[in-house]
């Protein structure tokens, strides 16, 4: 029986988020103060954070009856000390996220990239076509100023949502396992998070083929072998599925969907259904356009006209968003001596890519946002945990041999998280292997004033990453005539991006 299954959160007067600070966990946080906003849940409901950092947690007390933690909150932490001294109920965040979506028919969509894109997409065309989804996204959608919200009460039903409820389904810590998709959407897949899957790639294509097995309805990208593999297989031995699963890609027309990624023309089942038109950039946006597109067909919704609802979806925070569209930095006229004659207007955007083949999605979208092979822009990479690090040591320099001399890379210390640093992975000597003039290691050590900001917290990480490192990067940025700039990663880089917001 689902553990959830045997909770009823009205019984429940304080829930306590252990790694609040995760977006998926703010996610659910989100979804309880909806209820609460609702009346499906008692004013006096209290919620409780604890972040992994612990500076700002609210105090612990006896009153605590439900705990909800983060795969990233370790055994050993003192919260989870302290709840199991007391026999207090702790569920992993899966759990809360079922338990929040009991009633409606779940719309999950999984891969290895892209998830978080798709689901916004998703959830926003659901919302224009005026279903009024529920949803759990791991980015906050710009349009909604969250990234959850509950799905609405039947009012036949006397409790529960009823509808349709988008979440994505977090294959990293395997709890994409834990859902029940009604549609499963699987963008792509490919080794990632090798430390959940001792059994490497094979493994990871198991629970994928589990996890689509599930569903009611299934929605791939054939662009990926395996999952195009999935798909013609699935025909040939279950012909009676025809209906249920759906395809798309831009490699050819041998999908139900297919866009042509050049001039972002459609066709559906081989007619041609129009452009596609989005109000974001990023080739890799239109593909994911397009599962969401194939989930409102599956809903009974006509694609040649669903596909005119994103022109008003400006996207999801750090994803390709663009942060401050007129940023000015002085030219190189006698910069030294304070002499400068222009400024030079410059876009900058944050992202949260953080995987080899996400690197790459993004240096081809950036390449095609530069007017010239001369316009020049600059890439800022924080690599992401210790062992990924590690892992993708060879693809991550192949990648970045692969940035052209008008894109100058700065590579950041590997962000820690919930690990530990590994004694030769690390950046400067990651960026002495690429040896290109235009890939450079950032030492923070350069800036000799914020020797308490370059103090770890912790988990390993700067207490105050933008006090040490955005000095050095002014420094960089001035006098070079970048037309744009990205912080990337998934880790605190965003911390830095947020002091050059408009």
């Amino acid at each position: 029986m689902n553990l959830t299954q045997t909770i009823n959160l009205t019984d429940f007067k304080h829930i306590r988020f252990l790694g609040a600070e995760g977006i998926g966990m703010r996610a659910l946080i989100a979804i309880l103060e909806d209820k609460i906003s609702q009346g499906e849940l008692n004013s006096d409901f209290k919620i409780s954070k604890s972040d992994l950092s612990y500076k700002t947690n609210d105090p612990l007390d006896a009153s605590i009856d439900l705990v909800v933690r983060s795969t990233a909150v370790r055994a050993d932490d003192p919260d989870m000390l302290f709840m199991q001294k007391h026999n207090i109920r702790v569920i992993h965040r899966s759990e809360m996220l079922n338990l929040l979506s009991e009633g409606a028919k779940q719309i999950v969509i999984s891969g290895t990239h892209g998830k978080t894109s798709t689901s916004a997409l998703t959830t926003h065309l659901l919302t224009k076509l005026g279903l009024e989804p529920g949803f759990a996204v791991g980015g906050v959608l710009k349009d909604y100023k969250a990234n959850g919200k509950a799905a609405p009460k039947s009012p036949s039903l006397n409790d529960g949502p009823s509808g349709y409820f988008v979440m994505e389904g977090d294959e990293s810590d395997k709890s994409f396992m834990r859902t029940t998709p009604y549609i499963a959407v699987v963008t792509d897949v490919e080794a990632d998070h090798l430390e959940n899957y001792p059994g490497g790639l094979a493994e990871i294509q198991a629970c994928f083929k589990d996890f689509l097995d599930r569903a009611e309805y299934k929605i791939v990208c054939i662009n990926n072998p395996f999952l195009k593999a999935y798909a013609e297989n699935i025909l040939k031995e279950r012909p009676d599925l025809k209906g249920k699963i759906f395809s798309y890609n831009s490699i050819d027309e041998s999908a139900d969907l297919f866009i042509n990624l050049e001039n972002s023309s459609l066709y559906f089942q081989s007619l041609d259904s129009g452009h596609l038109d989005l109000a974001i950039s990023g080739k890799f946006n239109l593909l994911n356009a397009c599962a969401s597109l194939l989930v409102a067909h599956v809903l009974g919704f006509k694609i040649t006209e669903a596909k005119s609802l994103f022109k008003d979806f400006h996207g999801t925070q750090r994803r390709m968003e663009l942060i401050n569209s007129d940023y000015r930095s002085v030219g190189d006229n006698n910069v030294e001596l304070g002499v400068c004659e222009q400024s030079f207007k410059i876009e900058i955007y944050d992202d949260y890519a953080h995987h080899p083949s996400e690197i790459k999605a993004l240096l081809d979208s950036v390449k095609a946002m530069l007017k010239t092979s001369t316009d020049k822009a600059l890439f800022i990479y924080q690599p992401h945990h210790p062992e990924r690090t590690q892992q993708f040591w060879a693809d991550f320099v192949k990648v970045f041999k692969e940035f052209p001399e008008n894109i100058d890379v700065l590579l950041l210390d590997i962000y820690v998280a919930r690990s530990q640093h590994i004694e030769g992975v690390n950046s400067k000597k990651m960026a002495e292997e690429i040896a290109l003039n235009n890939v450079k290691y950032l030492d923070p050590n350069e800036n000799l004033s914020a020797s308490e900001a370059k103090e770890a917290d912790v988990q390993g990480n700067f207490k105050d990453i933008a006090m040490t490192l955005k000095p050095l990067i002014d420094r960089r940025i001035q006098g070079r005539e970048y037309k744009k700039i990205f912080f990337v990663g998934a880790g605190n880089i965003s911390k830095i991006a947020e002091k050059y917001r408009e």
